[in-house]
């Protein structure tokens, strides 16, 4: 009775309450997209979402349809709904119904929209079908300067040599995906097709195609597919196609219905083309079709075959287990680990609640043997979160026993967080060079904020982006890259409890809410649509590449361009080859378009070369751009004999071929390989010999084509000789890992096979690939374990500017450990970012070795929830291995846990482009401004005033700020005072700028053209035809008689019956700012090598010593050039005589005493010249090109003419470099024989300093004059020099990447036979390259 009076009185109240309670208001609504008709029957409907927000105004909100709710307080609510289907009419009216029980429903309406019908019919503005590989798209808009989607339109009646696909692009666009398929019979080289729009009308096209130009196929030589055995393929194999043929064709390679691209590589002197495929077939476990062929009207011809992969034992366990335990009072410690694994994959992924970690072997290996052992692997997990989960092995599928959260157990565990973060305020703001402010106000009730990740930006906010407050209640700031190729957002906003908030639009909507009232902000970017691109070429686009590369660069201009929104370029050469980049164009201000420089290698194959413009959020190909600006949109290349294959072997065996060894003997084991590149030749490569139990490490080599058994680069022989002990266990030994490389950068390789050829692809089936191994010994099957393990710093202070650890371990064994095999250092945290360092073998004994890390520690890694290490790959010399996860360093006794706290210091990462006219530099990096503190920028010109206030300083955010630079032609400092705490000092390189308005094409005619030479460009210069030289190539080399190569020292030089001259490295200075000597290191003690090959002449010296206990390398390459050579120096192109030589010198990490120091290169060059009627000596100074300067000295008819590159590359920058004679002597009357010293000036640098001039002996071929009589007059033009200062002019340098290298040209080629213009002709036409 009581239970029905208190329900009778509890619907009162809610008729009362509803009574009194107002009906839902409509605030305000949007839709994300336009409308379409979908059908024969008309209908209005929206693949898009909808968002309506309402005022409840009391509303006891029971359900609402057809809308689900988005966010919602206690007066508010945002609803999402897709609008109902409307038949008939021209609008569609839209409404929520809303319950709120004891059928009480309320109707509202939100919102009325049109509903036209699509637009028909399309224009395809396709002139031609140009080809593809890397990008097979075509984009254009059926409906010119219509944003209108064309969603419902479809592609029938295909037919023609490609299949097609049709797909909505962004802004009313509309794309075609194209495939060949070389097994179907064609009849026609046009594509045809029908476009149908959704009420069901429909248009034709015919679309001519490139294929016209395949019509008649040429003669196929031969279509092979590798391996030839088509049974049990080993699935990590590559499948290769490879079709020859009698001139071009249009290939095709089918795996499966994938179609993958084939090249053109190579070409022989009879003229027979090969083109090559390849295929990745990893993890395939079912038989498959691979077709390789080529177009041809009438029937295909092609080859195909079937291939049943070989079915490998399943990832197996033992025994499962998980354990979760305390680690702090923020984090719990869980660990898996199973026994006698077998099969797992080297590469893992660790999937656990929503979380994955990639795990890559040695990693997670604990006791036992490569083939067999225990998984063992800890992770940090927050003590907050209540979870239940079962980890996972996903590739291998081995599952562990599920864990749970919170631990019963523990008593001292914090409130369990169940509530994903908040998302307070967000804002984009656009930076220079397409980068955007992310700026966020974040709250978690628990836990704290842990990340926000932004996939289609790759952008992390994480606490150490934080600004203001704490990780409970914070702003934080980060910069993120905005040339993304979509147009949405999508954002997933995690604590560390794991709790999660996901964010996502779909590709067409241009936003998304994210709070009842506010949006996420439109997606900055560059709001272009292609129809916009008023200009794009290429400088050259019909190139000759026979005998040099070239140096191009891409034009591109578009309404209302912005020039802090910059394009990328991005061009592809082939999948064998490194040669292509990702390039940020840049804005010519002069020219009022964006540019950039690029360069395309020598020997490439015809064809067009492959690019993508990038304008996100489209991908532009060629195809593409080819149907808005015709040719001019086509980068092709020719070459007369080209080479883009990579080295291949093509025969390799063990010598012996099998081997037994006993307890106690030894025995050397020979691999053979022989190694082929007939046109590019090998340039150098990396092997490892690995085996059953020894697969990860393995045997090293490395090598060039100077350690090949016949120094031949194009046919080359090698021996790779490793010694096998009795105390062994028996396994198979063969190649693991196989990496060539040719003199262009194209490469093969074993290991990455999926971006290179295999460069076995020859030899899958060999048995000499496998070494058979038996050891009668009993093996040692214990576990080499870990003995000690010392961590010098156990807690981080958040004010420590450089957070570093020493690591000290030991490890022991009975039998010995293998001091090959370095184990790994692990380090995770909580959010399992990981990092990983190789300590170094400091001593090993019979059964100990030691070993020691200083280990630099990433900003913030660990935050605010520390960090732990585990040590993994550790190996006796039975191979049997063991690592230690944290759980097992915990339970043998050791640490392995170090805590943190978010730092607080001020962090510089990075800057923009500057030049040494000055200007406004932006810096970037972390904790810039803080509450109640003043931040100051200071600056350090180097010039020994120290830092002083910057100029107009600006910091705008806590991640980005701004200054003027006064001009300077050297680095600079620059650091951020905040409050009490300093940065680091961030060292600023400028880059030179050239002028590049002026042509330095010298000479009537220009260049002596056509017998003496030509214009390579107006800013490049003249390229001169031996035997000629000099800047307008009116000169002739000076004879000689070969080069002088002293192998106790770096020297080098030649001589002539006139005269003889050489050069050497003496010592190296450190200089103060004001020229005082502080250190200098002279050379004397040098070990040589002799580098030579049977188509180069190459030298190495090594030394070293010690400066303030740091030891400093010295490594100087000698090399000798027989041919005119083409050489890219800071993004330039110079051109060396015949017969030149270069020093290469490599200087490892020097330890400046000060930072406006600088160091001073010695060098000594010693000139003889005979004259029986005395000598008179001219000099003239000028511009040899717009990148470098010539100084030319004139003795009698001899010319001494020196170039210098004005550029030097400081830090990987181009910078202003200067050459300073130091003192010079004579000696003796019958000759003048000088002797003179050169410094190089190198300044603080922190990685790296490359400068590059050369120099050459001319006679002169004008006709005969009275020098002696032109020296006493003198003129404005030249000046006398004694003797002493002649030879200052021959030094010159060239440093790569902290190198130095000294280029000097000795002449040895004569006057030109008769017919010799001729062939300088001949050459020219090799090498011209055809303008815009």
């Amino acid at each position: 009775m009581k239970s029905s009076l208190f329900l009778l009185l509890l619907i009162c109240l809610s008729l009362i309450l509803v009574a009194f309670s107002g009906n839902p208001i409509f605030i305000k609504g949007e839709i994300e997209n336009d409308y379409i008709i979908q059908s024969a029957s008309p209908q209005c409907i929206s693949s898009a979402n909808a968002y309506a927000l309402i005022d409840l105004n009391g509303y006891p909100l029971v359900s609402q349809e057809p809308a689900s709710i988005e966010f919602r307080n206690s007066t508010h609510i945002l609803l999402k709904y897709v609008p109902i289907s409307h038949k008939g009419g021209q609008q569609l009216q839209v409404s929520i119904l809303f319950n709120r029980g004891l059928d009480n429903n309320f109707t509202l309406p939100v919102g009325t929209y049109d509903c036209n019908e699509p637009r028909f019919p399309p224009t395809v503005f396709i002139q031609k079908l140009v080809g593809y590989s890397y990008d097979p798209t075509v984009l254009f808009q059926p409906f010119l300067n219509s944003k209108s989607r064309v969603t419902g339109y479809t592609l029938q009646d295909v037919y023609g040599p490609f299949a097609m696909l049709g797909n909505e692009n962004y802004d009313g666009y509309y794309s075609f995906f194209l495939s060949f398929d070389p097994t179907q019979p064609q009849n026609t080289t046009d594509q045809h097709f029908t476009i149908r729009e959704p009420l069901g009308k429909t248009k034709s096209f015919v679309i001519p195609t490139i294929l016209n130009e395949f019509r008649t196929s040429n003669p196929v030589v031969s279509m092979d597919i590798y391996p030839k055995d088509t049974t049990n393929i080993d699935s990590n194999l590559q499948l290769v196609s490879v079709i020859k043929s009698k001139g071009p064709v249009y290939p095709g390679f089918m795996y499966g219905l994938i179609e993958l691209p084939s090249f053109l590589v190579t070409s022989t002197k009879d003229g027979v083309y090969t083109y090559m495929g390849t295929a990745s077939v990893a993890g395939q476990v079912q038989s498959f079709n691979v077709s390789t062929g080529i177009f041809n009207i009438g029937d295909p011809i092609y080859t195909s075959t079937e291939w049943s992969p070989a079915i490998a034992g399943l990832p197996s366990a033992d025994n499962k287990y998980s354990k979760i335990s305390p680690l702090n009072s923020r984090s719990n410690l869980i660990h898996v680990w199973a026994t006698n694994t077998k099969g797992i994959f080297p590469v893992e992924q660790l999937t656990y609640q929503v979380n994955n970690t990639f795990i890559i072997a040695p990693v997670g290996m604990g006791k036992g043997t490569e083939k067999q052992y225990d998984f063992t692997y800890s992770m940090m997990f927050s003590s907050f979160s209540p979870f239940e989960f079962a980890p996972m092995l996903f590739r291998s599928k081995i599952s562990f026993p599920t864990i749970k959260s919170p631990i019963p157990s523990s008593s001292s565990s914090p409130p369990t967080d169940t509530q994903p973060p908040q998302l307070i305020d967000f804002k984009m703001e656009p930076l220079i060079d397409n980068y955007v402010l992310i700026t966020a106000h974040i709250k978690d009730d628990l836990s704290g904020f842990a990340q926000m990740f932004l996939p289609y930006y790759d952008g992390v906010l994480s606490p150490s982006h934080l600004v203001s407050g704490n990780i409970l209640d914070g702003v934080y700031q980060t910069r993120i890259e905005a040339t993304v190729r979509i147009s949405s957002f999508t954002a997933t906003l995690s604590d560390k409890a794991n709790n999660r908030l996901f964010f996502s639009s779909n590709y067409y909507q241009n936003s998304v809410y994210y709070s009842l009232e506010k949006k996420f902000p439109p997606v900055i970017s560059f709001n272009v649509n292609p129809q916009e691109i008023t200009e794009f070429y290429f400088e050259y686009n019909n190139i000759n590449l026979t005998s040099y590369g070239v140096m191009n660069t891409v034009y591109l201009n578009f309404t209302n361009a912005n020039v802090n929104m910059k394009p990328y370029f991005v061009y592809n050469l082939n999948q064998f080859s490194q040669l292509g980049e990702y390039l940020l164009m840049e804005w010519d201000y002069k020219k009022k378009l964006f540019k950039k420089e690029f360069f395309i290698p020598s020997r490439l194959a015809p064809r067009s070369i492959d690019y993508s413009l990038s304008i996100p959020p489209y991908s532009l190909s060629p195809s593409t751009l080819y149907q808005m600006f015709g040719e001019r949109a086509i980068l092709k290349v020719y070459s007369d004999v080209f080479d883009e294959m990579p080295p291949i072997v093509t025969s390799a065996s063990f010598s012996p071929s099998s081997l037994t060894i006993n307890s106690g003997e030894s025995a050397k084991v020979t691999l053979r390989l022989s190694i082929e590149d007939p046109i590019n030749g090998l340039d150098h490569g990396s092997l490892v010999i690995g085996s059953t139990f020894d697969s990860i490490v393995g045997i090293s080599f490395t090598f060039t084509t100077s350690d090949a058994l016949n120094k031949d680069p194009y046919y080359s022989t090698f021996e790779f000789t490793f010694t096998i002990n009795g105390n062994c266990r028996s396994q198979d030994y063969t190649i693991v890992s196989l990496d060539l490389y040719d003199t262009l950068g194209h490469f093969s390789s074993i290991k990455n096979s999926s971006i290179a050829l295999n460069p076995l692809y020859k030899l899958y089936t060999s048995p000499s690939l496998v070494l058979p191994v038996v050891c009668t010994i009993t093996p040692d099957v214990d576990s080499p374990i870990l003995t000690q393990l010392e961590i010098s710093t156990l807690t981080f202070d958040p004010s420590t500017s450089q957070k570093t650890l020493t690591l000290t371990m030991v490890t022991q064994d009975a039998n010995g450990i293998s001091p090959r095999h370095i184990p790994l250092l692990y380090f995770s945290d909580s959010k399992m970012a990981t990092f990983t360092n190789r300590p170094i073998l400091q001593t090993i004994t019979g059964t100990q070795a030691t070993y020691q890390s200083v280990i630099g520690i990433p900003d913030n890694f660990g935050d605010q929830d520390g960090f732990i290490v585990s040590v993994y790959g550790i190996y006796d010399n039975f191979m049997n291995i063991n690592g230690y996860s944290a759980q097992d360093l915990i339970d043998a006794g050791f640490n392995p846990f170090v805590s943190s706290e978010l730092n607080i210091l001020p962090v510089l990462e990075s800057f923009s482009a500057l030049y040494t006219t000055g200007g406004r530099l932006y810096i970037y990096g972390q904790r810039f401004l803080k509450s109640g503190s003043e931040s100051l920028i200071k600056i350090d010109y180097l010039d020994g005033a120290g830092y002083n206030s910057a100029s107009n300083p600006q910091i705008s955010s806590s991640i980005a700020a701004s200054l003027d630079i006064k001009p300077t032609n050297k680095s600079f400092f620059v650091q951020l005072f905040v409050g009490q705490y300093s940065s680091n000092p961030l060292l600023v390189t400028p880059s030179a700028v050239v002028d590049e308005s002026k042509s330095y094409c010298k000479g009537e005619p220009q260049c002596g053209y056509p017998s003496k030479g030509y214009c390579m460009s107006a800013s490049i210069g003249c390229v001169c035809y031996p035997p000629y030289s000099g800047e307008d190539c009116s000169n002739i080399l000076g004879g000689g008689t070969g080069s002088e190569i002293d192998p106790n020292s770096p020297s080098a030089g030649a001589n002539n019956n006139k005269f003889s001259y050489h050069v050497k490295v003496v010592e190296l200075k450190e200089l103060s700012l004001n020229g005082e000597l502080l250190y200098n290191f002279k050379f004397n003690d040098w070990s040589f090598f002799n580098l030579s090959t049977t188509s180069s002449e190459k030298y190495l010296y090594r030394s070293r010593f010690v400066h303030k206990s740091m030891t400093t390398a010295v490594s100087v390459q000698v090399e000798l050039f027989n041919q005119t050579s083409q050489v890219i120096f800071a993004g330039k192109e110079f051109f060396m005589s015949p017969n030149s030589i270069k020093y290469t010198i490599d200087i490892s990490p020097y330890d400046f005493t000060n930072s406006i120091n600088f160091l001073q290169l010695v060098m000594q060059a010693d000139f003889s010249l005979e004259s029986d009627n005395g000598t008179c000596s001219t000099i003239e100074t000028g511009e040899s090109s717009v990148n470098s300067e010539f100084i030319k000295l004139k003795v009698n008819d001899h010319y001494l003419y020196s170039r210098f590159v004005k550029l030097g590359l400081i830090d990987s920058k181009p910078q202003m470099v200067q050459n300073l004679i130091l003192n010079s002597t004579a000696s003796n009357t019958t000759s003048a024989q000088l002797i003179t010293t050169v410094g190089i000036q190198i300044p603080y640098f922190s990685r790296s300093v490359s400068l590059d001039p050369d120099f050459s002996v001319l006679i002169d071929n004008r006709p005969n004059i009275d020098h002696l009589s032109q020296c006493a007059k003198g003129s404005s033009q030249s000046k006398s020099l004694s003797g002493a200062q002649i030879a200052g002019i021959v030094v010159g340098c060239t440093v790569f990447g902290i190198m130095v290298s000294l280029v000097v040209i000795y002449f040895v080629l004569k006057h030109l036979a008769d017919g010799g213009n001729t062939k300088a002709i001949k050459f020219h036409r090799k090498i011209r390259v055809s303008r815009k």
